[in-house]
């Protein structure tokens, strides 16, 4: 089912930066289970698929191909775990910068691991929540384009078959 843009946007509009990470984590594995999901060949016989741990589908999604910046993957999966499992924790703006730090290339030149459009740019006045949003909306924002490029990659292997096959019936034809 594809991902609701508009459920996505309302989910991370919160200025608090706990509830961004943790929706925003929801939607990037969202995103990352479809990425996966459009890699099988039957994904409906391997419903062990949603119950695999978050650093297994980054590991998976990396092994069927190209997936940018999986230590920013990782490193959202481990803040998130920090929330929910240390009451100190807090999504301040160091850890929404650590985040950030973690894309490769650096958060800053994002434009440069592709052509999948635009990323953001931290100005240096952002709320943590800003910073996590950023980062979650990159993160999903290529994981979709991934998926979609996937989808029709699928789409022109499938037409090039049946041009291949009409080929051959014609061939047949002809040579009775």
């Amino acid at each position: 089912m594809p991902i609701d843009l508009v459920a996505v946007e309302r989910h991370l509009v919160s200025n608090d930066a706990v509830s961004v990470l943790l929706r925003g984590h929801l939607w990037v594995e969202t995103a990352l289970t479809d990425l996966i999901s459009v890699g099988l060949e039957y994904p409906e016989h391997w419903q062990e698929l949603q119950r695999l741990s978050f650093p297994s589908k980054v590991g998976l999604a990396r092994a069927q191909g190209e997936l940018p910046w999986p230590g920013a993957l990782i490193e959202l999966n481990r803040t998130r775990n920090k929330v929910g499992h240390d009451p100190r924790f807090e999504v301040d703006h160091s850890a929404a910068l650590h985040l950030a730090a973690s894309f490769e290339p650096d958060f800053g030149h994002l434009e440069e691991a592709g052509d999948m459009g635009a990323s953001p740019e931290l100005r240096g006045d952002e709320t943590p929540a800003d910073i996590v949003r950023a980062c979650v909306l990159v993160l999903i924002t290529h994981l979709l384009v991934l998926t979609t490029e996937a989808l029709q990659a699928q789409t022109n292997t499938v037409t090039e078959q049946r041009r291949r096959a009409r080929e051959m019936l014609v061939a047949r034809e002809a040579d009775d």
